[in-house]
């Protein structure tokens, strides 16, 4: 929309040009925003229903990042935490202190007639990470270690490329879509534009899907070489030992073949890592990372194809009028606005709510 009227301002000067330009950047930011924020409540929901309230009964005990790794594997967090990411990215996606954003509980059992048996992760992108595990620092074994690094692994990785994925996925080209079709003067020609509009978001919205799924994989076996390359040479001969015997326990969000691939990179690269063969979690990934099968390597190409196609409409498209004007404000740019201060209240509830759970268990 940044772009569309923007263009129309340069080709038909005036104020309601001008008027327009100011209501498409309005409209585009606080649409990104919205989407974050959707994305946020909907993650901070998954760890209350399907994490805290499930085991309401057990006791929460707060530690920190050092209690868990090394020194030497805090400053490598730091280095591959989501700002570091995004910049060596060229990418400006904000962020806090990571140590601050990333809490971890040692959950144990008390009253509860459950206790999970695994770690878990939630990766809230534009505020906090929680990992939830089952030993504490003085009594975490080899395995333990391994599955808690992969879990900081997923809080370095998964968030950043979760904010790229929300920022520059481009899904505002389906905004632009319903803005035109609330805002243009009927014709055939228009009506032509609206059918390339719908077409172009139908493909964002395939691009997305595809490289959801890919990254799915890429997520696991990042967070696997992260762990790897942070291990001792003792836990690492022990885990080797232990997968080579024992299937890797499958994840239900990856497919057969995919969990069966990551396996296999996994004792590969442990294999590796054991023969003093770098493995490089900077730039150097295994064939998975190749840029095909990156997950925002759909944002480029929709970006290019969006872009050209608004430019396009942008050339051929009438100087808009004052109803027009009227029209994204009262149908668009305000239901968006209210609907962002509504999400935005949910979330800071939602965050509270969380909090207090924690704070209500902790010991």
């Amino acid at each position: 929309m940044i772009l569309f009227n923007l263009i129309l301002l340069l080709r038909h000067p005036s104020l309601t040009t001008l008027f327009c330009l100011v209501s498409g950047i309005v409209c585009s930011l606080f649409y990104n925003n919205l989407l974050a924020g959707f994305d946020t409540l909907h993650r901070y929901n998954i760890v209350r229903t399907g994490y805290l309230e499930k085991f309401k009964q057990c006791i929460y005990k707060p530690y920190t990042l050092e209690d868990y790794i090394s020194e030497e594997n805090i400053e490598k967090t730091k280095e591959l935490n989501s700002s570091s990411y995004a910049n060596r990215a060229n990418i400006p996606v904000l962020s806090g202190v990571f140590d601050e954003s990333l809490h971890i509980y040692a959950v144990k059992k008390d009253r509860s007639s459950i206790c999970p048996n695994q770690l878990t992760s939630y990766m809230i992108p534009f505020d906090a990470s929680y990992i939830f595990i089952r030993d504490e620092p003085d009594s975490i074994k080899p395995i333990g270690r391994y599955f808690i690094h992969h879990e900081i692994g997923h809080t370095l990785f998964t968030a950043a490329r979760h904010q790229v994925r929300i920022l520059y996925g481009n899904r505002t080209i389906i905004l632009f879509a319903v803005w035109f079709l609330l805002t243009a003067q009927w014709n055939l020609e228009t009506a032509l534009i609206e059918v390339l509009l719908i077409l172009a978001a139908t493909y964002v919205s395939f691009q997305y899907r595809q490289s959801s799924q890919k990254s799915r994989l890429e997520d696991e076996v990042w967070a696997d070489n992260f762990a790897i390359s942070s291990l001792s040479e003792n836990d690492k001969k022990k885990l080797l030992s232990f997968f080579s015997k024992y299937p890797f326990p499958a994840d239900s969000a990856l497919s057969d073949e995919q969990n069966k691939s990551r396996s296999e990179y996994l004792l590969k690269n442990l294999q590796s890592s054991l023969e003093n063969k770098k493995i490089n979690v900077n730039d150097k990934f295994p064939e998975i990372f190749a840029y095909d099968n990156a997950s925002q390597a759909y944002s480029l190409l929709s970006v290019y194809i969006s872009a050209a196609l608004i430019f396009f409409i942008a050339l051929v498209a009438p100087s808009p009028t004052t109803s027009s004007l009227i029209k994204s404000t009262m149908f668009v740019t305000l239901p968006i606005t209210m609907l962002l201060l509504i999400v935005a209240v949910r979330c800071t509830f939602a965050k509270i709510r969380i909090e207090n759970l924690l704070l209500a268990r902790q010991n």
